[in-house]
């Protein structure tokens, strides 16, 4: 964008600098001018639409770049945009790499497929696509189907990884226990057999009476352990329904948001519409009041001329 606005001969010049002199401050939340430019009636609205779109491409990059992108409802614009007469082949390459883009990340994946249908809409595409000229497109949707199944596969194994990491911990650390506690009972062999027989019986009992006190100890260690994993697996489970929950609150705001953008927008281009007729009503009526003045100009002059002619005759 910054290369853009050192060119002003640049197709796009123009749309950005008014767009960054409109605004005091730029919003980053959501994609700036993602309607305008998708939807424009320019001339260059080819220009301004691939620019977005290879905009997208190369700045979904995270999982919050993700977020600003479905804050803007952009994926139902592109569906859309798809499925109209308006999009040509170009078009349609540009959108799905912007869905590939998207497929790169895990919550990428989660939301398009879970929330948007976004299988359904490929095999749709698939179905629609079954030309020869069309081959491109096939590629692509194969390669988007392929991005998904390895997202989905990287995201399992890591978790996968997680678990085995945190039980061979847990395990080398019960070892270790183990190891200790065995040391301990080999000093405490020795120190019976330096006391001698005398005790032994004495010692004995006592020393299965310790190693009860140790079993249950274990015993008690381990169903703690079990009670402490259960609760750290209800404690995630609750995190991801709150956090499912909020997002299907924000995307609920943002559609009541953009609807809201919409019906505004409607009602200012009929308040458009309304002063234009009001205008031309008031234009065509002041230019009746001049005609009519003209004409009384004109019969007044014409009267005079006549008043002139018939005192002329007389004194003729």
């Amino acid at each position: 964008m910054a290369l853009i606005l050192t060119q002003p001969n640049h197709v796009m010049y123009l749309p950005l600098s008014q767009h960054l002199s409109a605004k005091a401050s730029l919003d980053f939340s959501t994609v700036p001018e993602l309607y305008t430019f998708l939807h424009s009636s320019d001339v260059t609205y080819k220009e301004r639409r691939m620019f977005i779109l290879e905009l997208l491409k190369d700045g979904l990059r995270t999982d919050k770049d993700f977020g600003d992108f479905s804050k803007s409802m952009a994926f139902k614009l592109f569906s859309e945009l798809y499925a109209s007469a308006a999009s040509d082949l170009e078009t349609k390459m540009a959108i799905l790499d912007v869905v590939e883009t998207s497929c790169g990340c895990s919550v990428g994946v989660k939301k398009l497929c879970e929330n948007h249908s976004l299988l359904a809409q490929l095999c749709g595409y698939v179905r629609e696509s079954k030309d020869e000229k069309n081959r491109s497109l096939l590629e692509k949707i194969l390669r988007i189907v392929l991005k998904i199944s390895r997202t989905t596969v990287d995201k399992h194994a890591e978790r996968r990884e997680e678990r085995e990491e945190r039980e061979e911990r847990e395990e080398r650390e019960e070892r270790e226990e183990r190891g200790e506690r065995r040391e301990e009972r080999g000093e405490r062999r020795e120190e019976r057999g330096e006391r001698g027989e005398r005790g032994e019986r004495g010692e004995r009992g006592e020393r299965e009476e310790r190693e009860e006190r140790e079993e249950r100890e274990e015993r008690e260690e381990r169903e703690e352990r079990e009670e402490r994993e259960e609760r750290e697996e209800r404690e995630e489970r609750e995190e991801r329904e709150e956090r499912e929950e909020r997002e299907e609150r924000e995307e609920r705001e943002e559609r009541e948001e953009r609807e809201e953008r919409e019906e505004r927008e409607e009602r200012e281009e009929r308040e458009e519409r309304e002063e234009e007729r009001r205008g031309g009503e008031r234009g065509e009526r002041g230019e009746r009041g001049e005609r009519g003045e003209r004409r009384e100009v004109e019969k007044r002059e014409e009267d005079t001329s006549r008043g002139c002619l018939s005192i002329s005759s007389v004194h003729h």
